[in-house]
């Protein structure tokens, strides 16, 4: 079995998931039969709308405990790249990628998500419960230097 592993660099401040273009460019085979392919090249196969590659190198990474593909599987199941919209699973996704690597983008994401939920929730415990959790998130990503790509995350999302 071949597993592709993204190799990258941490992301620059101010610099969006959705656009990165300074990846490690490094392909090797390791011992086991494991690929490394830069993430780069996801994005490229992402950009190319080749949703279905991009689909398995991403999920397969996730698998793998990568925060960066773990954000790239919530959006490919939040916009039904890979399928079927699956927003409860994509919700999983951004807020592991939210926790695991403080990213603004996967914090906005997941606060969109939970304020789905909020409009759709009729008991005023669970809507106490997600407000503070819509909140939370929020302020960590407004804490986070990438804030212009946080507010046209949400008026995105939102509004359109």
């Amino acid at each position: 079995m071949v597993i592709r592993i993204a190799k990258f660099d941490v992301l620059k401040s101010g610099e969006s998931l959705l656009e990165i273009n300074d990846c490690s460019e490094i392909e090797e085979e390791v011992p086991g039969k494991v690929v490394v392919i830069p993430l780069k090249d996801y994005i490229d196969m992402h950009k190319k709308k080749e949703y279905k590659s991009a689909w398995e190198c991403f999920k397969q990474n996730a698998e793998l405990n990568d925060p960066v593909t773990k954000f790239w599987v919530g959006y490919y199941l939040c916009y039904g790249h890979h399928g079927e919209k699956d927003l409860i699973t994509s919700r999983k996704y951004f807020k592991e990628a939210a926790d695991e690597n403080n990213y603004s983008e996967a914090q906005c994401k997941y606060v969109v998500l939970l304020i789905v939920d909020l409009s759709k929730e009729t008991d005023e415990t669970a809507k106490g419960k997600l407000r503070k959790e819509i909140l939370r998130y929020f302020e960590l990503a407004t804490n986070n230097p990438n804030v212009e790509t946080l507010m046209q995350c949400i008026i995105w999302e939102i509004f359109i």
